[in-house]
């Protein structure tokens, strides 16, 4: 070991559901607010998904790399500007987030406070509707830290 200090790495995912001929500012927004939260929290951005198109389908090129590569080589967090970017579609939000939790990464949302592991911020909750809180809920019970769980099974 040669004692040297690594940073933490993280991927950026944007998406907008325009597109037009050049840069969309969303996107130039959102890359600048992931940025700062890379930055406040001491990453290293080392790579970059974008995606053009509707938060309700799972087939966006962005987003199947941004998979595909974190079963390679996952980064310590994907940090995105919020859950909308990743999946308008409650069911496809909790199967992109387990995808990326249970690949050891760390989903980070730009545009709320940063939360701790475990930690479901009444903010997002209250940009969802009513019918989805519940499922809100769920997510964060599948997205809990695994040795938390273990630790609650061995004292139950």
């Amino acid at each position: 070991m040669t004692g040297e200090v690594y940073p933490k790495t993280a991927v950026r995912y944007l998406r907008t559901a325009c597109h037009d001929n050049g840069e969309s500012r969303a996107i130039t927004a959102q890359r600048h607010a992931c940025q700062r939260r890379a930055d406040e929290l001491g990453l290293e951005v080392v790579r970059e998904y974008v995606d053009y198109g509707s938060g309700l389908k799972a087939d966006r090129p962005g987003l199947i790399k941004l998979l595909a590569d974190l079963k390679a080589a996952p980064p310590n967090y994907v940090i995105c500007f919020d859950h909308a970017c990743l999946a308008q579609d409650v069911n496809l939000l909790a199967r992109i987030c387990w995808t990326i939790r249970t690949s050891g990464a760390r989903l980070e949302l730009a545009g709320l406070p940063h939360q701790e592991p475990g930690a479901l911020s009444e903010t997002a909750l209250g940009q969802v509707g009513e019918r989805q809180v519940a499922s809100f809920a769920a997510l964060e019970v599948m997205l809990c830290d695994p040795a938390e769980d273990d630790a609650n099974q061995a004292e139950a």
